[in-house]
This record gives structure tokens, C-alpha cells and sequence, in this order.
């Protein structure tokens, strides 16, 4: 391989990768200046129970907690987040260990009264690559 073929390797990667880059910072402002929502029955309702990915805010100081990606939306948000259990809920899991919560019935009275969410209904691939890149850029506080 001569030295003129790398180098236009190397320049075809390198597009290739700030397109990727462009494609994802697009799809993560657009989460990001979607509405949020709280935990209400009223917003349940609203939630596609489609593929995408989520945000997940504390609604006083702003803090952006926790960001996932789902099959389900409507199921993740408000089944295993907001009345799941901490095995099935990283976030409520974390949650309970940041906030030092002992019960159940605590994390989910946070949640429903203390925190707010956004969500982009997306194909799987597109939420998967949206997750690993959206936790890596913004780095919620209780994405370990």
C-alpha cells in the first residue's frame, strides 16, 4: 500500500466519523430540547410503547440523573423506573444508593413528586448508539 492510498483512508475515516459525530449531536439536541414530563398518569398516556431513549431529570435543581435506551418507553419510564423494584431498575437502584432511600415506596415517592423526563422514540440501533453517546457527552450522575 503506497503512501497516497493510507492518507485517503485515512481522510475517508476521519469524514466518516465527523459525520457519524454530526448525526449523533443532532439526535441528542433534539432530546434535549424536547418538553419534559412528569410522572403522572396524565403523561403516561403520551409515551409511545415504541423503541427510543430517555432522559431522566431531577425537577428542582435541573440535574440531569440518569439516561437509558428502551424497546418499550412507556413500560421502562413507568413500569421499572417510576413502580419497579431496584433489580430490574439501574435507576432506581442508584437512586436509592445516591439519596441513601431504604424503601421502595421511597424511591417511587421521589420519582413521581421529584423528577421529570424526556424521551425520543428512535429505532433500537439509533437508541443504542444515541445512549453510549449521550452518556459519555453530558455524563449523568447516576449512569455508572
Amino acid at each position: 500500500m503506497n503512501l497516497f492510498h493510507e492518507q485517503s483512508e485515512v481522510q475517508n475515516s476521519s469524514m466518516e466519523l465527523s459525520s457519524a459525530i454530526d448525526s449523533l449531536t443532532g439526535e441528542l439536541l433534539s432530546i434535549l430540547r424536547s418538553p419534559k414530563y412528569d410522572f403522572s398518569k396524565d403523561n403516561r398516556a403520551r409515551v409511545p410503547s415504541e423503541p427510543g431513549i430517555y432522559t431522566i431529570y431531577e425537577k428542582t435543581r435541573g440535574h440531569l440523573l440518569y439516561i437509558g435506551e428502551s424497546k418499550h418507553l412507556k413500560s421502562r419510564l413507568f413500569g421499572d423506573h417510576l413502580t419497579g423494584d431496584k433489580i430490574a431498575s439501574s435507576f432506581r437502584r442508584n437512586l436509592s444508593d445516591w439519596l441513601k432511600l431504604s424503601s421502595e415506596e421511597d424511591i417511587t415517592t421521589y420519582i413521581s413528586g421529584r423528577c421529570e423526563f424526556q424521551y425520543k422514540q428512535c429505532d433500537e440501533l439509533v437508541a443504542k448508539k444515541l445512549e453510549y453517546f449521550a452518556i459519555a457527552v453530558l455524563q449523568p450522575l447516576l449512569n455508572k
